[in-house]
């Protein structure tokens, strides 16, 4: 099943003989080397893509061998990508019992945010500076924070923003000291997460974690599209259609949601915690 389709992967699919080879029907080399078309379009789609993507798994179930008895349930192709949570559940996953060398940096008595600034490309990013006001609202008394992403992101970090936190006793550089799985987990212990579009906001909401998402207002990367699955989910987004940064990687609609707004969401959190 071709979620994101590669010309070269696509071609190999059939070059390898597999049986079912699932597309959609909107590109030429998904013509020529699928065998099970889908009618979607997601460049054009209003859908998120769990929808577009439990479309191209529906066609699974119309093939012979895949076909569900009539009283056997199936999922609901028809849900709301806000309820799709409710069908799978990673709470219990193994992944959940690895200690982390940073776990000793938890607090109980705090609730834990990792911020997230840096997307590896993959999204539009709030600026650094916005990163460093939020941490200088936050009220040291509530909140313990992580700053995490990868050792390539720590160097286009380090002059705007790891440079600048030492003076905060209640915030810790943990940027290149997980792996993957040791990174999942410790998001698990954690309590929420801030960060663009991008999969460890996606692991925070699956995880049952409050997941605070900072969008921009342009098809197809929208919010409408992309954001996060999950009970605790807040989006932070303008309420416009605006493709003005569509040729540059600033997004001057990001860039007006400011450090006040979330530290009032984020304080508005910590009342209940």
């Amino acid at each position: 099943m071709h979620v994101f389709p590669v010309k070269n992967i696509v071609h190999l699919a059939k070059k390898a003989g597999i049986r079912y080879r699932i597309g959609t029907s909107h590109r030429l080399y998904n013509l020529l080397n699928c065998n099970v078309l889908v009618n979607i379009s997601r460049k054009n789609s209003s859908l998120h893509e769990s929808q577009l993507n439990l479309q191209l798994l529906q066609k699974i179930l119309q093939i012979k061998p895949f076909q569900l008895h009539k009283k056997e349930k199936g999922v609901s192709f028809s849900s709301s990508p806000l309820s799709l949570d409710e069908i799978y559940n990673l709470l219990n996953i193994n992944l959940l019992d690895i200690s982390t060398p940073v776990d000793n940096l938890l607090l109980k008595d705090k609730f834990n945010l990792i911020l997230h600034p840096k997307s590896k490309g993959s999204a539009r990013e709030w600026k650094l500076e916005n990163y460093l006001q939020l941490i200088e609202l936050l009220p040291v008394t509530d909140f313990n924070v992580f700053i995490s992403g990868t050792k390539e992101e720590a160097q286009q970090m380090e002059k705007t923003l790891l440079s600048k936190i030492s003076s905060f006793p209640n915030v810790h550089n943990i940027c290149g000291q997980l792996t993957l799985n040791q990174y999942i987990t410790f998001i698990s212990k954690c309590d929420g997460m801030l960060a663009a579009s991008t999969g460890p906001l996606h692991i925070a909401s699956i995880l049952g974690k409050h997941a605070l998402g900072i969008f921009p207002p342009m098809p197809p990367i929208h919010p409408q599209r992309w954001q996060p699955i999950g009970k605790k989910v807040k989006i932070f987004c303008l309420d416009k259609k605006c493709s003005k940064c569509r040729k540059s990687r600033e997004c001057e609609c990001m860039q007006s949601i400011t450090p006040q707004q979330i530290q009032q969401y984020l304080m508005s959190i910590t009342s209940h915690f």
